[in-house]
């Protein structure tokens, strides 16, 4: 979900850039919420829509006291047995400002709803921790994420992320990501670059997706671990307070 998260978070963030009065409506928050069309579903780096294309919803809550939760959707396709096909996440945390850094805690619960597949649950819950800070015109950022038991009896897994984003123009920005994630079945190392445009409530996402997984690592679906260009274009609504 880490594309999307992060659209909204940029969303409420430039929301949260404006002055906030006092005894205002937008001094208790605000809802965002956001639509997607994505060319396909990627997930650290695989492909978790069978390469095929996604839609997704997010609905994001701001709060001024640097609290946040939301909820996303997006549709899956694991060509598993039980034909899962969407895909539920649940996420809280907290912003701490730690000039010149923020730092983020969040926890998320994601859920498979319609997976019928025997066995094992694929739901799982995972922590995160994010540091994001300028440097110049460019935003980096290091993220890490721990999870206890990852789908189907997985194991725990670590991930270790670093992004950064270049800003062009006012609207239109490059970015490069580079991220490893530990697991007890299947290490993976995968990369991405590309850019981001927006105009007005629309933003156009484009960028190279890879990982170091062959096709046969990849289980149901060997065609996941491909390369592959990734498009999404993103709707923002106006906020709700």
């Amino acid at each position: 979900m880490q594309n999307l998260t992060k659209a909204a978070c940029a969303a409420a963030m430039a929301f949260a850039g404006t002055a906030v009065l006092p005894g205002t409506a937008a001094a208790e928050g605000a809802l965002i919420t956001q639509l997607t069309y994505a060319s396909q579903y990627r997930w650290d780096g695989v492909s978790n829509s069978n390469n095929q294309p996604a839609v997704q919803a997010s609905v994001y809550w701001w709060r001024p006291d640097r609290n946040y939760a939301g909820l996303f959707l997006t549709s899956v396709d694991f060509r598993d047995p039980g034909h899962t096909s969407y895909e539920v996440d649940v996420y809280a945390g907290h912003h701490f400002d730690l000039k010149p850094a923020r730092v983020t805690a969040e926890v998320m619960y994601t859920s498979y709803p319609d997976n019928k597949t025997w066995g094992p649950t694929y739901d799982f819950i995972q922590g995160k921790l994010q540091v994001e800070r300028k440097v110049g015109d460019v935003q980096l950022k290091a993220l890490t994420t721990y999870t206890p038991e990852t789908s189907y009896r997985g194991g725990r897994s670590w991930m270790v992320r670093g992004e950064a984003v270049y800003p062009i123009t006012p609207n239109f920005s490059l970015n490069a990501s580079l991220g490893h994630r530990w697991t007890r079945r299947q290490d993976r190392t995968y990369w991405s670059a590309g850019g981001t445009a927006t105009w007005k409530a629309l933003a156009f996402d484009l960028r190279y997706v890879d990982t170091d997984l062959s096709p046969d690592q990849c289980g149901y679906v060997r065609q996941a671990c491909r390369p592959a260009v990734v498009g999404a274009v993103t709707v923002t609504f106006p906020p709700f307070h």
